[in-house]
């Protein structure tokens, strides 16, 4: 159980992504490695076996409960963090809000505008049946990642497995040129590539030949757009790890 309380940093908490870098601290300087935006989960703590998943809202909603139940298959330790509200915890509404979700077996977490993480209440026990499949698929994401740029609660694209994998393939054609697609399966040590030539998910690439690909304008740009590109491909190519 953490029980912990400091202040992290002044920010002003204007959107739910104001939230990332106060929680972020926060639990890195609890010994926590930090992911965010994995399988629709805005922020994820995680050390050694425990999982800590959190649920970022402006305000208390219903929908912010239903996202913390669902994230309840995959771990018992779900808390929905919001910004402190005017008027404190002394209200009413406060109290209705804190019972209904400690009774959900749900954490509290609160950041206020100095930039304070506290956490109000802690979940208990959690009986509901675990999905042990969509947990496994859960963490496949989270531990596969290269990359840690998404920041919680921030709407639009997300970084993921996906899009990393996307990248290296692309930055292989920008470093090569064109290449048959089975070369370049053995160059990356990655089957997948030829799925996500085939795949184009991002118009990134086209087929120049019969089994031969090369990048598009689209993915010439986004290559050149995304900065961390060859170190990504490079670190790949140190490991050659297939996903």
């Amino acid at each position: 159980m953490i029980k912990y309380f400091k202040e992290v940093i002044l920010v002003a908490i204007e959107k739910e992504e104001d939230m990332h870098i106060p929680l972020k601290k926060y639990f890195e300087d609890l010994g926590y490695e930090i992911q965010s935006e994995v399988k629709d989960c805005d922020f994820v703590a995680q050390k050694n076996d425990e999982l800590i998943l959190i649920e970022l809202k402006m305000k208390f909603c219903l929908k912010l409960i239903y996202q913390a139940m669902e994230r309840q298959k995959i771990s018992e330790d779900v808390y929905i963090a919001i910004p402190m509200p005017k008027g404190g915890s002394f209200k009413k509404a406060w109290h209705q809000m804190s019972n209904l979700i400690r009774s959900l077996s749900i954490g509290l977490i609160t950041v206020n505008n100095k930039g304070e993480v506290k956490i109000h209440s802690y979940p208990e026990e959690y009986n509901r049946r675990k999905n042990y499949n969509k947990k496994k698929i859960f963490l496949k994401e989270l531990n596969s990642r290269q990359t840690n740029i998404n920041k919680a609660g921030k709407k639009g694209k997300v970084m993921t497995v996906y899009r990393e994998q996307s990248i290296i393939v692309a930055y292989a054609l920008f470093e090569n040129g064109e290449m048959k697609r089975k070369k370049l399966i053995e160059h990356l040590n990655f089957q997948k590539a030829g799925d996500i030539l085939y795949q184009n998910h991002y118009d990134w690439f086209f087929r120049v030949s019969k089994g031969i690909y090369d990048l598009t304008e689209t993915g010439k740009e986004a290559i050149l757009k995304y900065e961390f590109a060859q170190e990504l491909y490079e670190n790949w190519m140190n490991k050659k790890t297939d996903f």
